[in-house]
Formats: structure tokens, C-alpha cells, sequence
């Protein structure tokens, strides 16, 4: 299973390892030109750790509702969950 978002105009246009070898990225963008608040979903066994830049530098923590402004590209450090 791959994340997803509650929201259909959230497309994901990357999911994979990080370059620094922690966890994996998750890229994702608003396609329709609205704003919109989404929640994402991740698999059993991974975690959301929180956003990060373009160079996959943390930027911070991640609540439950994801806001996207209108074509917003936004990206996300996942890892897997000690939790089986």
C-alpha cells in the first residue's frame, strides 16, 4: 500500500528513499487551483515524521489537517514504524 490523501485534488507525484538514506519522501501538490485542507493517510508500519524543503531539510512538525494553498507543492518525511 502507498500513502494517500482524503482529498482527490492532492495528487502525489513522488514517494521514495530519502537521500540520506532516513525513511522515504513523500511529494505531493494541489492540482485544481484551490485551496484545500486534507489529511493524509500512510500505510501500517509507517509513520509521518513531517514536512520537509525541496532538499529534504526537516521544516517541521505535521497536525492531522494538511492545508494546500492553490498549486502548492509540499513534501514529507515518512519512516517505518517500530509498531508491528
Amino acid at each position: 500500500a502507498i500513502p494517500s490523501f482524503t482529498n482527490e485534488q492532492i495528487q502525489i507525484t513522488a514517494f521514495k528513499p530519502a537521500y540520506d538514506g532516513n525513511g522515504f519522501i513523500l511529494r505531493a501538490f494541489e492540482r485544481a487551483g484551490k485551496e484545500v485542507q486534507t489529511k493524509l493517510t500512510v500505510p501500517a508500519g509507517y509513520r509521518l515524521v513531517g514536512e520537509v524543503n525541496l532538499l529534504e531539510d526537516a521544516m517541521g512538525e505535521i497536525t492531522e489537517n494538511i492545508s494546500f494553498a492553490p498549486f502548492q507543492i509540499r513534501s514529507f518525511r515518512l519512516t517505518k514504524s517500530n509498531e508491528t
